[in-house]
């Protein structure tokens, strides 16, 4: 199995701040190992779906989810150094629906 970073991009995410919940989209690199490179996207995008720390921050209704995809693969040597699973979570503003 091969090594992968996996850069994973979130859309729709809405995050309770204060009286209001913001729409964000965000970027996370995501570290795997996999067979191929579709495969280490869907473990990626898999683990990120699943992580605590956004599920617990996303007030999104069922009929209005998050959405993921990946929008980089590459190969690396080795995951020395590197913060397993996912590192680097960034978020920034998205333009509401309505607008």
């Amino acid at each position: 199995m091969q090594k992968y970073q996996v850069m994973v991009r979130g859309r729709n995410l809405l995050k309770r701040v204060g009286d209001g919940s913001p729409r964000l989209g965000f970027y996370c690199n995501v570290f795997v190992e996999a067979s191929t490179p579709a495969d280490a996207a869907d473990r990626a995008v898999g683990i990120v779906r699943e992580d605590a720390h956004l599920l617990e921050m996303t007030v999104n209704a069922g009929n209005d989810p998050v959405h993921f995809s990946s929008e980089e693969i590459r190969v690396i040597e080795s995951f020395d150094g590197l913060r397993l699973p996912r590192q680097g979570l960034i978020f920034y503003p998205e333009k509401s629906k309505e607008a």
